[in-house]
């Protein structure tokens, strides 16, 4: 059934996302990737395979590091923009779904976790 799985790639805006999930989010990673793999979210319930796994944060939260590394993911510190305390994720993970996009062979989605209404 592995040729029904959709490729995907999920980005994570993680200042925003664990501020709606109480902390749990860091606690429960295996739980909400196995739920996002299993397409339960999906009408047509198709299963992803998700080739790329990334979280952005401010430094702040670099103790996180490990356990997401141990889930597979990549981390990246994205620093304050000048004399604002919110970090750079949201820009960097535009560009980045920019790229991944293009240079991503058979690619069939990208998911974005966020808060955000700037995501359009």
């Amino acid at each position: 059934m592995f040729g029904r799985r959709k490729k995907c790639a999920l980005l994570i805006d993680f200042d925003n996302v664990l501020g709606m999930t109480s902390g749990e989010f860091t606690t429960s990673i295996a739980k909400w990737m196995a739920w996002l793999e299993d397409g339960a979210f999906d009408s047509d319930r198709l299963k992803r395979k998700f080739v790329i796994k990334r979280v952005y944060w401010n430094p702040l939260y670099d103790r996180y590091r490990d356990v997401f590394e141990a889930a597979g993911f990549e981390a990246f510190s994205c620093g304050a923009i000048a004399k604002s305390k919110k970090s750079s994720a949201d820009i960097v993970i535009t560009l980045d779904a920019v790229d991944i996009a293009a240079d991503t062979k058979g690619l069939q989605e990208i998911i974005l976790l966020s808060s955000d209404k700037n995501f359009p």
